[in-house]
């Protein structure tokens, strides 16, 4: 043998050496990484335990499951038995993902190795070759995609086989194959792509959703419908040639269009679907709510599209509830804007989240003082106010900045002014308003009466719409409490919080536009071409923005606003919300007569004098018609027009000395306001005359202690009028 065939000879030895060492240590490798299945490799829920939320017409709007969170994500819901999938699908998906499925182990090393020639000619990748024995080992053993692990998942899935019947196998992969928009699953993809069940789809449809299979996000039917057309053109070639469609299958199929369905969006429902599973922690299976689907889509698209308008001024978020009120029924909880949030709040429920209502909380004020006896005629002080806030004080002004001196209760709620209702809440019981609160289902309005004080009135407290929508039914129904719930037709405890005449009237008053027209115009908003009872409300420095109110037929409450408690650009009820409300209520009064609000028999028109708002008994006065219970003895409460009355100090005043002023020049201003003209005006200090003059206001040097001021007056007739006393205390 001479030198050179001696060094071939070697360098074979040497190949074949290494070729040998790399294989055994390949298998050894193999060995030691391939794991072995457990008894049940495949994973499964107990479907008893599942919950499927629906509409009161049956459809499908929440799906929970005990283990659907697992770190696999498989869908353990909408599962389909093998026997209930469409023969076509399931020989398309065959077709297109693994042909010789049925015939080998778990591996197609003969695809692998025509993928691998393919891949080597093109420079790039080309063709896969994973079977679905392969495609559910990747399900149930997620790895980074390496050749090595390709290898692996090769000899795992004839583990796999060698365990499980190839119809189990295909029936876990049907169910759990991810398509585009987090949907798993064919069923769950038949009802996202075309909104239909499996059993309902044609051969194309069924070829398309084995199509999308490969690449969900680009074999989009909306984004590449000519490569979508292609790819189910090559695919039924091919079914055609194998024999997975017959002759008349072929043309038929030939002739039919895909039509998808994606447009239509399901509403998030899943705010609801917890409510209601929180009143049935024990609930499983099927659930059948109040809720209605249609109603729930149209509504959202509606504040979902105003939100987008007010995305300038700094709106992010909006919440929408709307109420049957003669079934007691929830028929729409959208929660909208999360995906704008930033900090975390998506997982808040807007319609339960506590938040300032502003104004809405005015007509239960003025409830309570019909209640007490005082007319919709009693004439009530609209002025600038100075009030006790605790131990301290703050003037109270209307929105707009105007004021109207003596108005009407009806004008003064229907304008939603600030400063009448403060006066109406002064000389209420606020045990008995706190009350009315509780009894109206206001469970965040529970803090103790010195923490709201008067401005209660105007929303100084926190509630939730949940809860201003249930308070708002009650007026709609006559003043009866029901508390809301998400089912149908249920029996629940009521409760008479006010009475008829009382709830009629507010909603007379809260449906008059001729009453709201000082502050919002003769063409406001909140005009709808059928009655309908409407309140507004804005907080402090708009950070909530709010809209409720009634028709004959349904109660709806709008909030808008941000999570994060960032105040918007501006936004009042009447510019964010009442657009929503209005657009919603046409809605659903379309196709329906609509019937005038329910007026109490008892209540009568009588004419009432303007100036001071008592019956006409005579000729004497100029009048105008208004409701009253003839069988109730008007009231005043106090809140008509004191003669004359201390506006500073308020009531039980806390004043601080300021150490950097000179105690010679610290004073502090005493103020009162009277409906007379005073000719001369006398200042008591701890009963001690300070003061006398007719100016209706006097400079005290501020001393520390404790104080009672009274104020005595003559008017130019000669009449003596004394001011309430007020309590102060200097520290």
């Amino acid at each position: 043998m001479n030198r050179l065939s001696k060094n071939k000879y070697r360098i074979a030895r040497i190949a074949t050496v290494t070729f040998f060492a790399v294989g055994c240590l390949v298998v050894l490798l193999t060995w030691w990484q391939v794991q072995p299945w457990s008894e049940k490799p495949l994973p499964n829920a107990d479907k008893s335990l599942s919950l499927r939320v629906l509409d009161r017409y049956g459809e499908l709007i929440y799906l929970q499951h005990p283990e659907q969170n697992n770190k696999s994500d498989f869908n353990f819901i909408d599962q389909a038995e093998l026997h209930d999938v469409p023969e076509v699908l399931l020989q398309a998906i065959v077709a297109a993902e693994d042909k010789r499925f049925w015939r080998h182990q778990g591996a197609d090393w003969l695809a692998r190795m025509r993928a691998a020639w393919s891949n080597l000619i093109n420079f790039k990748v080309v063709r896969g070759a994973s079977t679905i024995s392969e495609q559910v080992v990747r399900m149930l053993r997620p790895r980074p995609r390496t050749i090595w692990n390709r290898w692996l998942e090769g000899w795992e899935a004839r583990l796999l086989e060698k365990q499980l019947d190839k119809a189990s196998i295909l029936e876990f992969y049907i169910n759990q194959i991810p398509f585009t928009s987090n949907k798993r699953g064919v069923s769950q993809a038949a009802d996202y792509y075309f909104d239909r069940d499996l059993s309902t789809l044609n051969h194309k449809e069924a070829l398309a959703l084995a199509v999308f299979i490969r690449a969900p996000s680009i074999l989009h039917p909306d984004k590449n419908p000519k490569l979508v057309e292609r790819r189910i053109e090559i695919l039924a070639n091919r079914m055609y040639e194998e024999g997975r469609l017959n002759d008349s299958e072929f043309r038929v199929l030939q002739l039919q269009k895909l039509k998808t369905n994606i447009q239509r969006k399901r509403v998030d429902s899943r705010h609801f679907a917890r409510f209601v599973l929180e009143q049935n922690p024990q609930a499983h299976g099927e659930i059948n709510t109040s809720l209605d689907l249609a109603i729930q889509n149209k509504a959202s698209a509606i504040l979902n599209t105003q939100l987008k308008k007010l995305q300038a001024s700094k709106v992010q978020n909006a919440a929408l509830l709307l109420v049957d009120h003669l079934s007691n029924e929830i028929l729409a909880w959208v929660v909208a804007g999360e995906s704008e949030l930033k900090r975390g709040g998506s997982a808040y429920n807007a319609v339960l989240t506590p938040r300032q209502p502003g104004s809405t909380l005015k007509p239960f004020i003025y409830a309570r003082a019909l209640e007490e006896g005082v007319s919709a005629a009693q004439k009530i002080d609209d002025m600038p106010l100075t009030e006790s806030v605790g131990t301290g004080q703050h003037n109270y002004r209307n929105y707009s900045r105007h004021y109207y001196g003596p108005i009407s209760l009806r004008e003064a709620l229907g304008n939603s002014l600030n400063t009448p209702a403060i006066r109406v809440m002064r000389e209420l019981d606020f045990l008995q308003v706190v009350q009315d609160f509780s009894d109206l289902g206001f469970s965040n309005l529970q803090k103790n009466a010195h923490i709201y004080g008067d401005g209660i009135a105007l929303g100084n407290g926190e509630v939730s719409l949940f809860e201003l929508v249930q308070a708002y039914t009650v007026i709609a129904r006559r003043g009866v409490y029901y508390p809301l719930n998400g089912f149908r037709q249920t029996t629940e405890p009521a409760s008479r919080v006010f009475s008829e005449e009382t709830a009629s009237l507010i909603a007379n008053i809260l449906s008059d536009a001729a009453a709201r027209e000082k502050e919002f115009g003769r063409n406001s908003v909140l005009n709808l071409p059928f009655q309908t009872a409407v309140k507004t409300g804005t907080s402090n420095d708009y950070h909530d923005a709010w809209i409720v109110g009634f028709n004959d037929r349904f109660t709806l409450g709008v909030w808008m606003g941000n999570m994060d408690y960032q105040a918007m650009k501006n936004i009042t009820g009447s510019r964010g919300p009442a657009p929503v409300f209005r657009s919603v209520m046409n809605e659903l009064n379309r196709h329906r007569h609509s019937a005038p609000l329910f007026l109490s028999k008892k209540l009568q028109r009588k004419e009432v004098c303007i100036d001071n708002g008592s019956i006409k008994q005579t000729q004497n006065c100029n009048s105008y018609h208004e409701l009253v219970n003839p069988l109730i003895e008007p009231k005043s409460l106090g809140i008509g027009l004191p003669a004359i009355r201390i506006v500073q100090p308020t009531l039980n005043l806390r004043i601080a000395k300021d150490p950097r002023i000179p105690d010679e020049n610290e004073v502090f201003r005493f103020q009162i306001a009277a409906q007379h003209d005073l000719t001369n005006i006398r200042w008591y200090l701890n009963n001690e005359l300070i003061a006398e003059g007719s100016e209706q206001w006097l400079d005290w040097q501020v001393a520390t202690g404790s104080y009672k001021l009274s104020v005595q007056a003559e008017t130019s007739n000669g009449e003596i009028l004394n001011a309430r006393l007020r309590h102060f205390e200097v520290l």
